[in-house]
């Protein structure tokens, strides 16, 4: 749904994303393939995808906890 590469979900944190546009989030890795050249990078969560990334926000719990944790998914499975 974002086009992010995987390496990019498992490093999401609750303050990386801002919330401020209602129709899409914005979600800025704070390190990406292209971060050794200066780039920035983009990743933008629309209604369908924020509908399913939310239940993982409110588990994260914290800022600065990652949103797709696997020692989290281990405990709840």
């Amino acid at each position: 749904m974002t086009g992010a590469r995987a390496g990019e979900l498992v490093l999401m944190r609750p303050r990386d994303i801002d919330r401020a546009d209602p129709d899409a989030w914005a979600y800025r890795p704070p390190a990406h393939k292209g971060t050794w050249r200066g780039k920035d990078r983009d990743i933008y969560l629309g209604r369908r995808c924020q509908e399913v990334v939310a239940p993982f926000l409110l588990r994260a719990g914290s800022p600065d906890a990652r949103v797709f944790s696997p020692r989290r998914a281990e405990e709840e499975r």
